[in-house]
């Protein structure tokens, strides 16, 4: 929709997931702007990290948010390419005059008639422009090449002039054609800003060059803890999404077979409703014998089990108490100790009886001992 050429994309969503961290504008705002912008400066989709390195130095450094800068910027943007400017002075102009309270939409209209007006009478050599080189402390000629030269500079020269003029600044405008009140008041704002425009505009150029502010406050925000668990989430939804990719193919796969065995139930019920009544009718009858056949086998299977598991409980019970009378009466007699009678009573199996005990004994002391152990390996694990 941008325009963003294909082998672009990474870097420009990358830029601008960092201006939706780092300053007040949210990433898709950022991205209709800049991308824009970009379109109208014809800087080739190659700056956008510079474009956001730039706005956000001049944030951090002037009065006034980023979006503000951008918005700005933007609504200078055409009239600045026409006259020269580079894209860093573009978004330094924006971000003076929006330091100094000009609104975009206001103050945007000022600036490009400003510009306009300057770049025609330097292309046509008009009586304008001996108007604006008085204004900026120099010759026709001279503002006209600084002009050609160097759009931004020579702007700079004219704004910080109708600072030094005072009150005939109002006379200088009016005789330039510049009556607008709005247009008036923009430029002498700027032009009575604490901050020079010159210094501004070495800042804009600046960032533009070193293309590290945008980085390095993104690399702060990112720090913090919030911004780590959001990267964690990030991450975690991404590696649920290359998961389902990986399993679509057995899940086509799955629907596949699906799709054709109820096509086959779908046929089958065709079929059968093309029978004959009485076809169906005795079809249809033979279907719930054959259902409930499997029920009631399995019924008396268990059935049968429980009989056959009561008769072997039995059997048992009629056993230990026959083998226990036999003990009794052997201990009574005489004729075995009570060990002996116990052994014989047990089946030969009191022993590993007693080694069982023992064992489970073992396991209670060593678990008592260790549950400290236990318990910080088991939190671990759970962590």
């Amino acid at each position: 929709q941008l325009g963003i050429q294909v082998e672009n994309i990474e870097d420009f969503t990358e830029t601008m997931a960092m201006l939706g961290t780092a300053t007040n504008m949210a990433s898709d705002e950022a991205a209709i702007a800049l991308a824009q912008m970009d379109n109208i400066m014809k800087s080739g989709q190659s700056s956008f990290d510079r474009y956001g390195a730039t706005v956000v130095h001049l944030g951090n450094n002037l009065a006034t948010m980023e979006s503000n800068i951008v918005e700005f910027g933007k609504r200078i943007a055409a009239a600045g390419r026409i006259a020269g400017l580079t894209e860093a002075q573009v978004l330094s102009i924006g971000g003076a005059f929006a330091s100094a309270g000009v609104e975009a939409e206001a103050g945007g209209t000022a600036v490009s008639k400003v510009l306009a007006g300057i770049t025609e009478a330097v292309a046509t050599n008009n009586k304008n422009l001996k108007g604006f080189a008085t204004v900026a402390g120099m010759s026709a000629a001279e503002f006209a090449t600084a002009w050609r030269e160097d759009a931004g500079l020579a702007f700079t020269r004219f704004v910080e002039g109708l600072g030094r003029s005072g009150e005939q600044a109002y006379g200088i405008l009016r005789a330039l054609g510049l009556n607008n009140e709005r247009l008036k008041r923009a430029f002498l704002s700027v032009a009575d800003a604490g901050r020079p425009l010159a210094e501004i505009m070495e800042m804009g150029n600046k960032a533009w060059e070193e293309n590290v502010a945008l980085s390095e406050e993104a690399a702060k925000r990112y720090a913090t803890k919030a911004s780590r668990l959001q990267i964690l989430r990030n991450r975690v939804y991404n590696a649920a999404i290359s998961f389902g990719e990986g399993l679509t193919p057995m899940l086509e796969s799955a629907m596949g077979v699906a799709d054709r065995l109820i096509s086959g139930i779908q046929r089958l019920g065709e079929w059968f409703e093309r029978l004959p009544a009485p076809v169906r009718s005795a079809a249809g009858a033979f279907l719930v014998f054959l259902a409930a056949i499997g029920p009631a086998y399995l019924a008396f299977g268990l059935l049968n089990k429980a009989i056959a598991g009561g008769l072997g409980l039995i059997s048992s019970v009629q056993a230990f108490a026959a083998n226990a009378a036999f003990a009794f009466t052997a201990w009574r007699g005489g004729a075995a100790t009570l060990g002996e009678a116990l052994t014989y009573l047990a089946g030969g199996k009191i022993k590993l009886v007693i080694l069982a005990i023992g064992a489970a004994i073992a396991a209670a002391i060593l678990l008592a001992a260790n549950w400290d152990k236990l318990r910080a390996f088991t939190v671990a694990a759970w962590n």
